[in-house]
């Protein structure tokens, strides 16, 4: 079938297509994702390391002074980077040799401890009690979640699991047995 094309309906798809450039501008320079998607390096508007978590996510977490707080991330990458600039102290966890050797050239801060296991039992119970936010962005992440939820049982702390949308499973393990509130940033 064919289909006539008005004035209004020319003026409704020229509105649209302004939005949608709008957008695409302010997240390729304001938030840096055109050199991110380019160079596939998780980086800002000013080309620095940032977490490759939702930008609102992000945006939050920038909003917070986290500077006397102690973070174990059991995985690595720009977001090590980006924690060691804000935070008293990173230790950060990784299986992957490569990645690991990548992101250990990168390291310039002395508040972090970076480590490469690649014993499972290992890598996730290479964490204790002495932390106030847990990254669990790694692999074996039920194994991770399980180990945080045993050692920060009754204490206040947070906890990031990217992707939580793949993991609903331990999203529940979370919330039955430390009774977290869960905040979703898309």
């Amino acid at each position: 079938s064919i289909r006539a094309v008005t004035p209004q309906h020319l003026l409704e798809r020229s509105q649209r297509l302004r939005r949608q450039w709008r957008n695409f501008t302010l997240l390729a320079k304001n938030y840096g994702q055109w050199t991110t998607i380019r160079d596939w390096v998780s980086v800002d508007e000013h080309g620095q390391p940032t977490p490759w978590y939702t930008y609102p996510t992000t945006e939050f977490l920038s909003h917070l002074d986290l500077s006397i707080f102690k973070v174990f991330e059991f995985g690595s990458g720009n977001s090590t980077l980006w924690w060691s600039d804000r935070a008293r102290q990173v230790t950060s966890v990784e299986d992957d040799r490569y990645w690991y050797d990548q992101i250990k050239s990168s390291l310039k801060n002395e508040n972090v401890d970076y480590r490469l296991e690649t014993d499972k039992k290992k890598y996730f119970s290479m964490t204790d009690d002495g932390f106030d936010i847990f990254i669990v962005d790694g692999k074996y992440r039920r194994e991770c979640l399980e180990h945080v939820v045993q050692i920060a049982r009754g204490r206040g702390v947070m906890l990031i699991l990217d992707h939580s949308d793949w993991y609903p499973t331990s999203l529940r393990v979370l919330t039955d047995h430390l009774g977290c509130v869960q905040t979703a940033f898309h």
